[in-house]
């Protein structure tokens, strides 16, 4: 999925004051940052990934299992799409 380059600046800024991750220096290009995943930043993770997952799977009861592969399938796809629209789109308007 794509995002606003502030939202995700907004986004991590946060995350960095919760110390769920830490932006240090890249090692050759001084106008780069790289992002790291603090031990509680991987904990908060698995947690909502756990949490995600149960999700899901309590959504997709109302579908067979061949339904829910479909499903997730098709959904796959309509997020590549999104994607490479959003690419497309941001490279027309240079």
């Amino acid at each position: 999925m794509a995002s606003d380059p502030n939202t995700i600046t907004a986004t991590v800024r946060r995350m960095e004051l919760a110390r769920l991750l830490e932006r240090v220096p890249h090692e050759s290009d001084g106008r780069s940052k790289r992002v790291l995943v603090l031990p509680n930043g991987r904990e908060v993770f698995s947690e909502a990934h756990s949490l995600a997952l149960t999700l899901q799977g309590r959504v997709l009861e109302c579908l067979s299992e061949a339904e829910a592969e479909t499903f997730l399938m098709l959904l796959e796809r309509v997020a590549e799409a999104c994607s490479e629209a959003s690419s497309s789109g941001a490279r027309k308007k240079d």
